[in-house]
């Protein structure tokens, strides 16, 4: 008789996924150039289904241009996105 063989270890986590990357982005102070920025939009362009990306934001407002680059990295990723809000939010 052919001895069973033990599944993986995924198989004890069904119903979880397991995060690949986990980004906090604080967004708390007025919003700058959109080159300010290159690098959040560098991690939601390229962040995969299995990422987290939380955003924490305490802003007085600033740039139109770069609040338009941060939305739409935002719908444009495959990451989960959440957000806080830690104080003023204005635009």
């Amino acid at each position: 008789m052919a001895k069973k063989q033990k599944e993986p270890f995924s198989s004890y986590i069904r119903g979880s996924r397991m995060v690949a990357s986990k980004y906090d982005v604080f967004l708390d102070g007025p919003i700058g150039r959109p080159e300010d920025y290159r690098d959040l939009s560098f991690i939601l362009f390229n962040a995969t289904e299995n990422d987290d990306v939380h955003f924490i934001i305490n802003s007085p407002g600033g740039s139109l241009d770069t609040a338009l680059q941060i939305i739409e990295g935002m719908r444009a990723t495959s990451a989960n996105v959440s957000c806080t809000l830690a104080g003023q939010c204005h635009s």
